[in-house]
């Protein structure tokens, strides 16, 4: 069968006449998007190799490099490439630009290299992040995670796979951690208080956290956490937004994120870790985290595996 161009679907219908589940439901726009993301993190992988990065200050202060621009240049043409007719933020944006579709309620949300610091220090902990959003929620997301060739892909309709692009190997993400639990839903005010399962030795949780954001909130509920579970924690400190795969994936149980981030860093994760059956939460009302295009700050969540919680009864 032929195989129709990027641009429109399999009956031949303009992707700008889609609704954003149709969109991120076809498979063709989802290859394009990873060809995206693959090209910007290889690009931004080879300009690590640079002993003397040229490196700039945003107005907030966070770092700027060349591997950031150049990545968000190479996303941006493959999205016009596309030609879908939705509104792009991205983190490279000047402000201006982000006004101008803060009151969409379909755009894409785009960090081309989250991680800038992990760049910096060269330890390859940086990721490029593709998210589509649509009712404040995201329906898509890509994770490309440079230093492992890997790719992420999912949605809450779509499920979540991890490709492996040097093997070309697909697979499911939401395979089982090493502790038998079960999703909870929770009520607003239950502060994430779960019980586990019944365990003769203290059931272990692994726990990623931010590397260079851990801070003394994220500890304190840490230890809450271990005295209310009874259960043993393993934190893993990592960077970018390979956190959420590693929930997706079942290597790591949950990742509480309590210091300032923005939703960039975040929409793309989140609809991996919810296409592979977990959650992310707000951490003050305990509904799924939601968007608003009018403030790009990031609400503090919590982000679970999909095995990581057992059902109260």
């Amino acid at each position: 069968m032929t195989r129709s161009p990027v641009g429109a679907n399999s009956d031949g219908v303009p992707l700008d006449t889609l609704d954003a589940d149709s969109i991120a439901g076809d498979p063709e726009i989802r290859q394009h998007l990873v060809k995206a993301a693959t090209e910007a993190g290889r690009n931004s992988l080879r300009l690590a190799q640079d002993p003397a990065p040229e490196l700039y200050r945003k107005e907030d202060l966070t770092p700027l490099t060349r591997a950031d621009l150049e990545a968000d240049a190479i996303i941006g043409r493959y999205l016009r490439e596309l030609s879908l007719g939705i509104p792009v933020i991205s983190e490279e944006q000047p402000a201006p630009a982000q006004e101008s579709v803060r009151q969409a309620t379909c755009y894409f949300l785009i960090d081309p290299l989250d991680g800038t610091r992990g760049f910096l220090e060269g330890t390859g902990e940086f990721t490029v992040n593709i998210a589509l959003i649509a009712d404040s929620a995201p329906v898509l997301g890509i994770v490309y995670v440079p230093a492992e060739d890997t790719a992420y892909v999912g949605g809450p309709r779509l499920g979540s796979h991890r490709i492996r692009l040097s093997g070309q190997d697909t697979l499911r993400v939401s395979e089982a951690p090493s502790i038998p639990l079960e999703e909870l839903p929770f009520p607003p005010d239950s502060s994430f208080s779960p019980s586990l399962a019944p365990s003769t030795n203290p059931p272990l949780l692994r726990v990623v956290a931010s590397r260079h954001n851990l801070d003394n909130e994220t500890l304190a509920w840490l230890e809450l956490k271990r005295s209310e579970l009874q259960v043993e924690i393993e934190l893993i400190q990592a960077g970018s937004g390979a956190k959420f795969c590693r929930i997706a994936e079942g290597t790591a149980h949950c990742y509480p994120r309590f210091a300032p981030c923005m939703a960039w860093d975040v929409g793309a994760g989140q609809a991996i870790v919810t296409g592979a059956g977990g959650s992310v939460l707000d951490a003050q009302t305990g509904a799924s985290l939601s968007f608003d295009p009018s403030d790009l700050r990031a609400r503090p969540f919590v982000a679970w595996s999909p095995h990581a919680i057992r059902r109260q009864r």
